[in-house]
């Protein structure tokens, strides 16, 4: 199936100027472009948009979601791709998991302080 940039835009919910953007930052490539210079993407396309959005929600920038995009593409054995994705996930788990701890302890302080004041 060929995805227009507007296509796109309204499944994924962006902005074409998004989509747009990260084709100049080479994050996407079309996979055809017309003779009138339409671009069409196949349907691909919204798995890597997924990758990208996962990857900003973990605090990523474009520029290191662009390397990552770029080794991953370059990875041609499955062992190759566990290398690039290993250190990434390695890290992600730790900075969930601090987080979530940092979270409980919040959680804690706030049930101390309720149970203190239902005290009085």
């Amino acid at each position: 199936m060929k995805l227009t940039v507007g296509q796109i835009a309204k499944i994924k919910n962006l902005t074409k100027r998004t989509i747009r953007y990260y084709e100049e930052l080479n994050l996407i490539k079309p996979s055809e472009i017309s003779s009138c210079g339409y671009k069409y993407y196949n349907e691909n396309i919204l798995k890597r948009l997924e990758l990208i959005d996962e990857l900003k929600k973990l605090g990523y920038t474009l520029n290191d979601i662009k390397e990552i995009i770029d080794r991953i593409d370059d990875s041609k054995t499955g062992k190759e791709l566990s290398e690039v994705l290993e250190p990434i996930l390695n890290k992600n788990y730790k900075i969930v998991t601090n987080k979530l701890e940092a979270i409980k302890n919040l959680k804690d302080n706030i049930d101390r302080y309720f149970n203190f004041f239902k005290k009085k």
